[in-house]
């Protein structure tokens, strides 16, 4: 089932709970304009492990779904000089992934959009896109000089300028340097001031990165960083591992990604890593509990209307403290449209009375099948 941006936010807000999302944060969330047609299949909620307030948001479109087929018809018949220019950009990105004609449409399989919504900025949150290549698990892996040449299309579609002749050089040397079990995941170019930062956001067994970021000439010290990694991987598997890229080489900040198929109160691994980041301050217990609830314990007699996932980001920065993010992804169930319509659309139970309530106030129930739509 596709989605738009409004019906998104309070579809997956039905299943957050209000110390998970404060008031402010679904106020700030339900003032995003209904721009986008109903054609993304996925939203994440973005929400800090230190107990902050903010929610961010993203949004992921995807070929496979039918996604891209309907951004496509819609944007055909948009007139982008309508459009607010905060936005433009981002919206001929989609355009541009959506036409078939060009690496980026034949190898990029989703684009996503992402929304910081700052809670004291009460303007509309500027949207920045960015694209995944094929991951290796789908059997689709892309000779190295193409998925340069898909990237590097990509980034000029992204930027106001092409990236300068140093940021190109960083950028090869960075994908040369990845090891054959090595991959980029998915790219972005984050706006900073005037400038942007290109995000890489690459695959590799975690015994591999701290010798990748000397290949790559990463300017710190790399034995604090393996310490790092030590602490928090005990099972040496593959993680997706975020990097920033300026014109004079890779910033500071790495971000270590952590995904397991089981909810955190099932898997050791989950419990491990909330463990860590609680005792290191990068977590409170409550937001803990918080995240855990979103994930929830499926149930084989009960329907689920939303699936819901978790992934954790850990930002090690050499010298500063640790800070942690959880990010919340959900899309309704595709079974849903098989089923008979139904008259209630039920909350996780462990969200309580209150949220339950709220739930059904805020997005509620149709009287023939579950109200996903907003009517405004």
């Amino acid at each position: 089932m596709l989605l738009n941006v409004r019906e998104g936010c309070r579809l997956g807000g039905l299943f957050a709970s209000r110390k998970l999302m404060s008031d402010a944060a679904r106020a700030r969330l339900d003032r995003i304009a209904a721009i986008l047609p109903r054609s993304y299949s996925s939203g994440t909620f973005e929400v800090r492990l230190d107990g902050a307030a903010q929610v961010d948001y993203q949004i992921c479109f995807t070929a496979r779904s039918g996604g891209r087929a309907a951004l496509a018809q819609w944007l055909a018949d948009l007139d982008l000089a309508t459009v607010d220019p905060a936005w433009r950009r981002s919206l001929e990105f989609l355009r541009f992934w959506s036409t078939p004609g060009s690496r980026v449409h034949d190898h990029a399989p989703a684009a996503w959009l992402e929304l910081d919504c700052r809670l004291d900025d009460p303007a509309p949150p500027v949207p920045f896109p960015f694209f995944s290549l094929p991951p290796p698990w789908e059997d689709v892996r892309l000779p190295r000089d193409e998925a340069w040449a898909t990237l590097v299309e990509g980034w000029d579609r992204l930027a106001a300028a092409p990236a300068s002749a140093a940021e190109r050089r960083t950028l090869r040397r960075m994908l040369d340097a990845l090891p054959p079990s090595g991959c980029v995941i998915h790219t972005a170019l984050r706006p900073v001031g005037r400038s942007h930062v290109t995000r890489l956001i690459l695959r590799m067994p975690v015994t591999e990165i701290a010798s990748y970021l000397t290949r790559t000439g990463w300017p710190h010290p790399t034995t604090p960083f393996a310490a790092f990694v030590d602490r928090f991987c005990a099972a040496k598997i593959g993680h997706s591992v975020q990097l920033d890229v300026r014109e004079d080489g890779i910033g500071p900040r790495i971000g270590l990604e952590f995904f397991y198929d089981a909810g955190p109160r099932d898997d050791p691994r989950w419990r491990a890593l909330f463990d860590r980041l609680v005792a290191e301050g990068a977590c409170t217990p409550e937001r803990r509990a918080q995240v855990e609830a979103w994930v929830g314990v499926p149930r084989a007699e009960r329907f689920e209307l939303l699936l819901r996932g978790l992934l954790v980001k850990v930002v090690y920065r050499p010298g500063s403290t640790l800070e942690a993010k959880a990010y919340l992804p959900f899309c309704v169930n595709p079974l849903l449209d098989s089923l008979p319509r139904t008259g209630r659309v039920d909350p996780d139970p462990t969200l309580g009375t209150d949220d339950t309530e709220r739930a059904h106030a805020v997005g509620g129930v149709g009287a023939d099948r579950p109200a996903l739509v907003p009517t405004e």
